[in-house]
């Protein structure tokens, strides 16, 4: 989010100077410029609440907020965790979802055409040396009394949920929608299963486990903090 807020900010830097530059002008040219400099305010301010919006093949998303912890990243907002140098990173944002006709499609979304959910926006990444097999088993617990989970394993669609043949890295996002679809939850505990190691083309549910469960709490953040 931060490079994007960058992003943004170059392009109303841009319109600052084009305002400095129309004072050396003549007078039809300062009316010139002030109408542009209006048209350019316009601009900005619908680019303003634009930037907080996005499209994928799942619909039209609008985020909310997000949510943060004494943990997260200072620029960029992610949250780290390591399973034994399976790392994860993740940022979770609450959206609200105008579903596309694909995703309405889905028994996860059937007879829904709108959707209020928690996106995490993850990126898993292997540096050991040997391959890991990971599920992206989350459970959520919301503030608001709501227990939910991440679709992991042959379900889920995210691509960091595969087998990692070597020191790979992966980027992807779990939709997580809520169950109370007015609800606004101030604060999460995020459940992270670990992942496991892979010997000899195999998982062993015994010995292979790396690491344990790790909770991660985090609360509300206004998106313009983001």
């Amino acid at each position: 989010m931060k490079k994007w807020l960058l992003a943004i900010g170059a392009l109303t830097l841009s319109f600052s100077l084009a305002a400095c530059n129309s004072q050396d002008s003549s007078g039809s040219e300062k009316s010139k410029e002030e109408k542009n400099s209006k048209t350019h305010e316009k601009s900005a301010s619908n680019t303003e609440s634009e930037k907080y919006k996005f499209t994928n093949e799942t619909g039209d998303f609008t985020i909310l907020a997000g949510y943060t912890n004494e943990q997260s990243d200072k620029k960029e907002k992610y949250i780290n965790i390591d399973f034994k140098g399976f790392k994860i990173k993740f940022l979770p944002v609450l959206v609200d979802v105008k579903l596309s006709d694909s995703a309405k499609a889905k028994d996860q979304f059937k007879g829904k055409d709108t959707l209020r959910a928690i996106m995490l926006t993850t990126e898993a990444e292997n540096t050991t040396d040997h391959d890991v097999d990971y599920n992206g088993n989350i459970t959520m617990i919301t503030d608001t009394k709501e227990q939910l989970e991440s679709q992991g394993g042959l379900v889920s669609d995210n691509p960091i949920v595969m087998t990692y043949k070597g020191k790979v890295k992966e980027q992807g996002s779990f939709l997580i929608p809520l169950k109370d679809q007015k609800s606004t939850p101030k604060e999460l505990d995020l459940k992270f299963s670990p992942p496991y190691k892979v010997e000899n083309g195999a998982v062993n549910p015994e010995t292979g486990q790396m690491g344990n469960e790790q909770t991660i709490k985090v609360k509300y953040t206004p998106k313009e903090s983001l």
